[in-house]
């Protein structure tokens, strides 16, 4: 079974940025400053389980902060997804940095889970 975790439309998900270039020669202003912290826990059903592998990453740089943790136990399972930007104006020597985060704010296997009968 697979299941989709929900996202604010109206966050960063409202800048439509997916697909980032690998290099950039200008600054790259994004709308505003952001941050976003989601969590949730789900109480998984007697006789099932939790597919979805236990995970923690955190990235702290010039540009901003990304945390992504998946708990799991026999009785549930936990989300923590926070991204915060510590700044608007995105310089071509630390676009890296904030493709970094974006990628990984973006990958789609931090939004869904998988539960087993």
């Amino acid at each position: 079974y697979f299941f989709t975790l929900p996202l604010m439309s109206n966050g960063i998900e409202s800048w439509g940025i997916k697909l980032l270039p690998q290099t950039r020669l200008t600054p790259l202003e994004i709308p505003s400053d952001m941050e976003e912290s989601y969590e949730y826990t789900f109480t998984i059903p007697e006789g099932m389980s939790s597919f979805s592998p236990v995970k923690k990453l955190e990235i702290n740089n010039a540009t901003g902060y990304f945390y992504y943790e998946l708990k799991a136990d026999k009785t549930k399972v936990t989300v923590t997804a926070d991204i915060t930007f510590k700044k608007r104006i995105i310089a071509p020597s630390e676009y890296s940095e904030f493709k970094a985060i974006m990628d990984e704010w973006n990958n789609d296997k931090y939004r869904e889970l998988i539960f087993t009968e």
